[in-house]
């Protein structure tokens, strides 16, 4: 009798023994670092180590106790089981690898989900077929031939509702439209709320339409969220006869740049068409922004022609006298002048209201004036890149446009929260007055410190 360690057995079973624990530890490292970066190939690997490399050993395992005695049915069965798992492997690594991260607008996101499953399970069918013939001796050539002519007959006799099911499953590869589109078709305009493999549901002001996709494939439609010039809000005024043109014009393109729907890159244009009548073309980002988009801006044309001094719709501002000098009150309260200086700085006073969400004053601009604030809120936010972040509030009582006395450039921009009333005070009036109020000057030198102070703690958060 040989001793156990120069038996056949014995070193098969020593390299699997030793080859297995290896691998697993090996593969618990790789799938614990792709598992913090999210990577799609962690699925197949914890397969790999939890289910086909076990069963593998096993099958290994048998096979080296049995010698070539492969044909017994408890070695095939295993076999089987192990041939199961590495098909359910392929397709898992198969599906990991094409479609696990694709980039958006690639081939690969444009793929439905439907037509991935219908392909592995077209897989998993050969596969399983292949196996049975491999391990079993099964003959597989009546079963394939049985599924074609199977195939053949459902195909003539289903061939609308294929055709239709076909049609949808292009239309979703092709993706002409998603979901929050708007489409106009020849039996109706809608936004899309649900597209799935066999109708697209539209959202109309009748209520929701269902469209067989069939029906799609083969009409024409337009869908106004793809537009290449993109989609635009058009929106008239009516100004007075004696406004200047330019002066308006100019005040409507300004106030469409400041929209939030703005279309990155896209210029606003304002027209004259005569009469009185201008007609501003704002590109706005998608087709649901039109609607905010021509809202917010007749909004803000509201107040702006006020604030200008120009006729809208035939109302003529009116300036209340009593409501400027109490507004330059609070201001020489708030910048520590006293009531003698009221006299130089009511002249070139002026009150202001601004909408919620209009910008008061830029960012990167050299102010002209400085303005109090009488009512309302202001957000004061400092630029990150291309996004602008909050930074503080200002309210009632406090001031804005302090570097207009130093000819410096806004370090931020400040938006109104809510409705907001200002007095306007222009620099021309306020510079003798720096030398000769020393708290005046200490009260704009320490503003202006406070403000950076505060960019920079904000700027240097993380996001």
């Amino acid at each position: 009798m040989l001793p156990f360690w120069q038996e056949p057995w014995f070193l098969g079973a020593v390299v699997v023994a030793i080859a297995v624990p290896i691998l697993v530890v090996v593969l618990t490292e790789v799938i614990g670092t792709l598992t913090r970066r999210n990577n799609p190939a962690v699925k197949p690997l914890r397969l790999l180590r939890n289910l086909v490399i076990p069963a593998t050993a096993l099958l290994a395992l048998m096979l080296i106790a049995q010698g070539k005695s492969d044909d017994l049915t408890g070695v095939r069965i295993v076999a089987t089981i192990v041939g199961f798992l590495l098909i359910l492997l392929v397709l898992s690594s198969f599906n990991a690898a094409l479609f696990g991260t694709p980039a958006e607008g690639t081939w690969r996101a444009r793929i439905p989900s439907i037509f991935v499953s219908i392909v592995r399970l077209l897989l998993g069918i050969v596969g399983i077929a292949v196996l049975f013939a491999v391990v079993w001796g099964t003959n597989i050539g009546g079963v394939f031939a049985a599924l074609g002519v199977t195939s053949i007959v459902l195909g003539i006799a289903l061939q609308g509702s294929i055709g239709a099911i076909v049609s949808g499953l292009l239309l979703l590869f092709e993706q002409p439209f998603r979901t929050g589109d708007v489409i106009d078709t020849s039996r109706t305009r809608g936004r899309v709320v649900e597209v799935n493999w066999r109708s697209v549901h539209v959202q109309t002001p009748e209520g929701i339409e269902i469209i067989p996709n069939s029906v799609l494939a083969t009409a024409v439609f337009n869908n106004h969220s793809r537009t290449t010039e993109g989609f635009v809000a058009v929106v008239d005024f009516t100004f007075g006869k004696d406004d200047q043109p330019r002066r308006v014009m100019d005040l409507l393109e300004a106030l469409g740049r400041d929209l939030p729907g703005r279309r990155p890159g896209g210029e606003p244009t304002a027209e004259y068409t005569g009469g009185g009548v201008y007609t501003v073309t704002v590109p706005v980002v998608a087709a649901a922004a039109v609607g905010p988009s021509t809202a917010t801006l007749h909004e803000w044309v509201w107040y702006a022609a006020r604030r200008a001094g120009l006729t809208l719709d035939g109302q003529v501002p009116k300036v209340d006298q009593e409501v400027v000098d109490a507004g330059v009150a609070r201001a020489c309260d708030a910048l520590f002048l006293s009531e003698d200086h009221r006299d130089v700085l009511a002249p070139g006073a002026v009150i202001e209201v601004f909408a919620p969400g209009e910008i008061i004053q830029h960012s990167g601009v050299v102010a002209d004036s400085i303005r109090v604030v009488l009512a309302g809120h202001i957000r004061f936010e400092a630029p990150v890149g291309e996004f602008f972040r909050p930074v503080l509030t200002l309210a009632e009582g406090e001031f804005l446009g302090q570097t207009a006395l130093t000819r410096e450039t806004a370090l931020g921009r400040y938006v109104a929260v809510d409705e907001v009333t200002v007095v306007r005070l222009p620099s021309d009036h306020l510079d003798p007055l720096l030398t000769r109020v020393p708290a005046f000057a200490r009260t704009i030198g320490k503003a202006i410190d406070l403000r950076r102070r505060a960019i920079r703690t904000t700027t240097e958060q993380p996001a």
